[in-house]
């Protein structure tokens, strides 16, 4: 039984919030920032958080496009014997331990590839009529997840210009409500093509590059542009809301934990080691801490550094063998 990822308590079936890939009570599906009630039409998620379109901290574009499906044979979790598949596929395998996207069962035999991802033959189907997506087949897509035949992709019409959406790419915001032309998805102030990239939307509505985001008053909170209290956080010269006051990435409250600040982006002192100095450990991608191993190249928590092959721990000082890019015990390598 999963846990709300508002309360931490168990979500019971008939208390879950459907149609979103996080455990949310309905109750607690609000926004992280504000508390605002939030429905499947209204929330933007970010870092595995949930939030407004006012507060959503940043937002992304998917560039949609029209594809096709790569047919391809795959053999379980052996990356290095399927066949058909460009490298960055491969990877995918080994990462996924070839598992199907859709239903999480490994593939051995004929696999479809569609934006790099792999799926039994019976699982890669239209998400509109559940028609299915053949090798060879051509499919619309809105991000990882979203896959249309071609009678059922929908005609758009451009949030900025108003016109009917007729190119073959565009860009669609990924909570789903907005599409736009790529020429049309520009910053407000200096009129820069924003791409599928990052981008920050401020509380009128408008859309910025980072360079140009709105600076809030001195008065108003720094995070949402909205007036603060009488006690608010305050940190060299910029202020928040208590509730403002969080992690840029993982969005916990900062106000009785260490933080650091990088361009002027707030983060706790695991994503400032994570995503500043780019001390992680590659197996369970967390931050490291005083002590750390290194195994081809790459970095470890001690406890992290297994056989890549029976997954039993590496001891310090042992004996090593590199299997690709991946560490393997004597063992198992033959030795």
């Amino acid at each position: 039984m999963s846990k709300c990822n508002r309360c931490d308590k168990t979500v019971y079936q008939t208390e879950k919030m459907n149609g979103i890939d996080l455990p949310y009570h309905k109750l607690c599906f609000r926004c992280a920032t504000c508390k605002a009630v939030l429905t499947l039409r209204t929330f933007h998620k970010s870092n595995g958080e949930v939030f407004c379109k006012v507060h959503a901290p940043t937002a992304k574009m998917w560039k949609a496009s029209k594809t096709k499906v790569e047919a391809a044979v795959l053999h379980g979790a052996d990356a290095d014997k399927a066949e058909g598949v460009t490298e960055a596929q491969r990877q995918i395998v080994r990462e996924t331990g070839g598992k199907c996207t859709q239903c999480a069962e490994v593939i051995d035999g004929s696999t479809l590839f569609a934006l790099d991802h792999p799926y039994h033959l019976k699982c890669f189907n239209c998400t509109k009529c559940s028609a299915a997506i053949g090798a060879g087949d051509e499919f619309w897509h809105e991000g990882l997840g979203t896959h249309m035949c071609g009678p059922c992709h929908p005609v758009y019409t451009c949030a900025y210009c108003k016109k009917v959406i007729k190119d073959s790419d565009y860009l669609v915001s990924e909570d789903k409500t907005e599409q736009y032309h790529k020429d049309c998805h520009t910053c407000a102030t200096c009129a820069r093509s924003l791409g599928s990239g990052g981008f920050y939307k401020f509380s009128d509505g408008k859309v910025y590059c980072e360079a140009h985001k709105p600076t809030p008053a001195k008065e108003d909170c720094y995070r949402c542009g909205r007036a603060l209290p009488e006690e608010f956080p305050s940190v060299d010269g910029k202020n928040y809301h208590p509730e403002c006051f969080l992690c840029c990435k993982c969005h916990c409250e900062l106000a009785t934990v260490k933080f650091n600040m990088k361009n002027d982006a707030l983060y706790c002192m695991d994503d400032y080691k994570i995503h500043v100095l780019g001390e992680q450990c590659t197996a369970c991608k967390k931050a490291l801490g005083k002590t750390f191993t290194k195994a081809g190249g790459k970095t470890y928590h001690f406890e992290c550094l297994t056989c890549c092959d029976c997954q039993k721990p590496l001891k310090e000082g042992g004996t090593m063998y590199m299997k690709g890019d991946q560490p393997i015990c004597a063992p198992c390598a033959g030795q």
